[in-house]
């Protein structure tokens, strides 16, 4: 498949994050590294869902930064993976060009990676529609539950699709790996049909004002 990544240059070794260990309140205690997974337009439609802010964009790394802080265990944001449909200029040039100047905002951050897939038009007047992006994520969690040092891994989307993936990683067959879900209040939430159900992190709508993205 066509996807579309973007990362910036990795920091150097000393600026990795390692040097939280240290800390004086890490001292002796095992802190988990977490990857967050999100699915952006999945969870920004049913974050801003029935209200008059449907066309409002959040912050992927103030989200994450949020859900990792809510943590019971002692945690460190390792990375933030962000999986969104990328508008043509041809048929969108305003969103194509807002969609670029959010990217570019968000990689400014090094623990941010975003891989984007271009939008199908289809109809008439053509529509946009996303495909391919859950696919990316779900092929993603599962390398790297399997090739990555990180412990957490959690999953930002009410998407369905994704829960064999989840499932499998639960299972323990790619090793001993955590999955947990970011969910949204009042809204159905990610489950799997075997084995343990994750732990569901929920926004509230004033989440989703305090993590808002107003570049």
């Amino acid at each position: 498949m066509d996807y579309l990544k973007f990362r910036l240059p990795a920091p150097p070794a000393h600026a990795d994050g390692r040097v939280l260990l240290f800390q004086a309140d890490h001292v002796g205690v095992t802190v988990e590294n977490v990857v967050v997974l999100i699915d952006y337009e999945n969870i920004r439609q049913s974050g801003y869902r029935g209200t008059n802010d449907r066309n409002s964009v959040f912050d992927p790394v103030s989200m994450a930064e949020l859900v990792v802080r809510r943590r019971k265990q002692p945690s460190r944001l390792k990375s933030v993976r962000v999986y969104r449909g990328i508008p043509n200029r041809k048929f969108e040039r305003g969103k194509a060009r807002a969609s670029r100047k959010q990217r570019e905002r968000w990689l400014q951050d090094l623990r941010v990676t975003f891989i984007g897939r271009n939008l199908q038009y289809r109809g008439e007047p053509p529509r946009p529609r996303e495909k391919g992006i859950d696919t990316a994520l779900a092929i993603d969690l599962v390398a790297l539950a399997f090739w990555s040092e990180s412990d957490v891994f959690i999953v930002a989307s009410r998407d369905t699709d994704l829960e064999p993936a989840i499932e499998l990683v639960m299972s323990g067959k790619l090793g001993n790996r955590v999955v947990e879900v970011v969910g949204v209040k009042g809204l159905s939430r990610l489950r799997c049909q075997t084995g343990p159900v994750p732990w569901c992190h929920y926004l509230s709508r004033e989440d989703f004002e305090a993590i808002r993205d107003d570049g």
